[in-house]
C-alpha cells in the first residue's frame, strides 16, 4: 500500500518503481507486475543495475531470452564482477546456445561460489551441450551432494523449531507462568 501511494504520489520518483517490483516478486509471487514495475524504473533510470538485472532474469525464466540478453549485457556493463549478473548472463548465454560465453561466465561463478547448486545445474546441462560428459558426471554430483547439504539444513532448522516448541502452551496466559 506504501509503495502504491508513492507511485501515484510521484511515478518518476527514483527507486519506488523497483522496490515495488522486489516486494511484488518477494511477498506475491507476481511475476508480471514485478516485470512492469522493473520496465518503470528503468524508464526512470536506464542505469539501475538491480532492475536491469532482475529484469533480464525474469525475462530468461520466461524463455524471452533475447530481450534478456539486452538486460543482463547492460547490468554487466554496470557491474561486471557481480556474481548475481555473470551467473544470469550465463544461463542466459547458455539458453541462446551461446555456449563459450555461457562456460567464461559459468565457471567463473562456479570457482568464487563453489556451493551454488543453480550454477551447478546449469554447468551440467553446458557440458553436455558440450559433449563433455565426464565434466557433466562431475557437475551432477556435486548437485546431488549439494542438494542433499541443502536439505539436511533444512530439515535440521525444521527439528530444531519443533524441538524448540515442545512443552510451550499455544495458550499465552498459560506461556507466561514460569
Amino acid at each position: 500500500a506504501e509503495y502504491d501511494k508513492a507511485r501515484a504520489a510521484n511515478p518518476k520518483l527514483p527507486l519506488v518503481s523497483f522496490l515495488y517490483g522486489e516486494a511484488l516478486m518477494k511477498e506475491r509471487n507476481d511475476w508480471a507486475g514485478a516485470e512492469a514495475a522493473f520496465r518503470a524504473e528503468l524508464a526512470v533510470d536506464p542505469n539501475h543495475y538491480e532492475s536491469n538485472l532482475l529484469l533480464g532474469t525474469l525475462l530468461r525464466e520466461g524463455g524471452h531470452v533475447d530481450e534478456a540478453l539486452r538486460y543482463l549485457e547492460h547490468a554487466a556493463r554496470l557491474r561486471g564482477d557481480d556474481l548475481a549478473v555473470q551467473f544470469s548472463l550465463g544461463a542466459a548465454c547458455l539458453a541462446d546456445g551461446r555456449l563459450d560465453d555461457a562456460q567464461r561466465l559459468l565457471e567463473g561463478v562456479a570457482a568464487a561460489a563453489p556451493g551454488h547448486l543453480p550454477t551447478q545445474m546449469q554447468l551440467a546441462v553446458l557440458y553436455t551441450r558440450l559433449g563433455r560428459p565426464e565434466d557433466a558426471s562431475r557437475a551432477r554430483a556435486r548437485v546431488a551432494r549439494l542438494t542433499r547439504e541443502a536439505d539436511a539444513r533444512s530439515f535440521q532448522g525444521v527439528r530444531e523449531s519443533i524441538s524448540d516448541l515442545i512443552g510451550r502452551s499455544a495458550d499465552p496466559a498459560e506461556a507466561k507462568k514460569p
